[in-house]
């Protein structure tokens, strides 16, 4: 229920359109977070932790729409580890090449610290 592929029943199509729900409290439904309301923030907060398990919850078909509806048309800069969390818990999902390349752009400095090359 909380992420949202096309065709969802269960909510609204207001918010089935974002993908995701952002806040979800006990009678109420914000897409936003508690610190801050940018896109990548509400759409990566829901990809973490990043681990292995995430593709038991992130489906093939959730990321693809994810990523070509929304996170695609964001201005993910290479300097904001944002990005590296964006890329890592929805693209590589749906495209590891591609991920992974413009994972390689990013300096180490960049990368978020809850991350490794590694994954």
């Amino acid at each position: 229920f909380l992420l949202m592929e096309e065709g969802n029943l269960h909510h609204p199509p207001d918010f089935v359109r974002n993908h995701v729900t952002g806040i979800f409290f006990q009678s109420k439904v914000d897409y936003t977070t508690w610190f801050g309301w940018r896109m990548d923030y509400i759409h990566g907060i829901q990809m973490l932790p990043l681990t292995p398990a995430l593709q038991m919850t992130r489906k093939f078909s959730f990321c693809w729409q994810e990523w070509n509806n929304i996170l695609s048309k964001l201005p993910l800069e290479l300097t904001d580890p944002w990005t590296s969390i964006v890329l890592t818990g929805s693209l590589a999902c749906a495209d590891p090449d591609s991920a992974y390349s413009r994972l390689l752009g990013m300096g180490p400095e960049a990368i978020d610290d809850g991350l490794t090359r590694a994954w």
